[in-house]
């Protein structure tokens, strides 16, 4: 499943951080060596977008992805440049309505 094609673009700036869960695992061995690996062969992006200007259509759409993947289930994601990106969402998007018909929203998402 991939991300809604909304009307709008993101706003910039939108960031992307590298996320480290863990520098990695060391082990202790015999005559005092230690032994030292990554935990992890991937490092994850995380992005934080910001939508402004969303019409209820876009809303909508918005909202019915997410009760579809929730926060568990990945999904396909494309930036500006046409990278794209296996995410999942952090949590539940942050929806306002601002005046009529338009909306705003934050979202969170992290690249598995």
């Amino acid at each position: 499943m991939a991300f809604p094609s909304l009307s709008v673009e993101p706003t910039y700036p939108y960031s992307i951080k590298t996320v480290e869960a863990d520098q990695g695992i060391t082990t202790k061995a015999e005559f005092g060596y230690v032994h030292g690996r990554s935990r992890f062969t991937k490092k994850r992006k995380q992005f934080h977008l910001s939508y402004k200007d969303m019409i209820d259509a876009d809303q909508v759409l918005l909202e019915a992805h997410f009760e579809n993947v929730g926060i568990h289930t990945s999904f396909t994601w494309t930036d500006k440049d046409s990278n794209s990106f296996t995410v999942r969402y952090l949590g539940i998007p942050e929806l306002t309505l601002e005046y009529y018909n338009h909306w705003s929203c934050e979202i969170d998402l992290l690249e598995v």
